[in-house]
């Protein structure tokens, strides 16, 4: 499953495909998409919870779950497999105005309860550490790796999702560390790397760990 273009509009192949396969949507942009319990969910910009049905033919359904109140858009909002619970992080920011950086200000974390229509806030996500940004999100517990590993446990890792700015003197470099204990923010990269005009950088893990 992948998310195609400036509007991320889905696609999916699966073996013996020719060629893939675009599902129709009539959605706001699609901010994530994951695959959580054998099933695709998709939360859009204005967090919006989608659910993916095969059969007959791929077709996309409200999940009809409550809705949070925005005052304002959002930057990006995030599906997170948090060990079988399925979680919606909102990033907020804010805007580039003059000569002041576009930069997050928030994270919100949520969990959907589909059977009794609710929404619970996390005021922190325990001793793990999860890791944001344009590609899969990614949990782990810190006590787990190697001696000496310096991840910082109820923190958020976060890279810059701003893909069209990465030219500009304002783009690619909202990245940092938002712990959701003391809700402060840190970096964890050298000054000399803050800005990029590569493009936004992404996680990924060895396989094995």
């Amino acid at each position: 499953m992948i998310l195609v273009g400036c509007k991320a509009v889905p696609a999916f192949w699966k073996p013996g495909d020719s060629s893939w396969t675009v599902i129709s949507v009539i959605t706001p942009t699609i901010d994530d998409v994951i695959y959580f319990n054998g099933h695709f969910y998709f939360v859009t910009c204005q967090n919006q919870l989608l659910f993916l049905d095969f059969q007959p033919d791929p077709k996309m359904y409200d999940i009809r779950s409550p809705r949070i109140v925005l005052r304002r858009p959002i930057a990006q909002s995030y599906l997170v497999d948090y060990f079988g619970h399925l979680l919606l992080v909102e990033r907020w920011d804010r805007d580039c105005i003059e000569k002041r950086h576009y930069k997050t200000r928030y994270f919100k974390v949520l969990r959907p309860d589909f059977e009794k229509k609710k929404v619970y806030k996390w005021k922190t996500i325990g001793e793990v550490a999860l890791f944001l940004g344009t590609n899969d999100s990614i949990v782990i517990y810190p006590s787990e790796l190697v001696p000496g590993c310096k991840c910082k446990t109820n923190s958020i890792y976060f890279t810059d999702v701003t893909r069209t700015l990465s030219d500009e003197i304002f783009g690619c470099d909202d990245m940092g560390i938002f712990n959701t204990r003391d809700k402060t923010f840190g970096t964890f990269y050298p000054p000399e790397i803050r800005h990029t005009r590569v493009g936004t950088p992404i996680w990924f893990t060895p396989n094995p760990w």
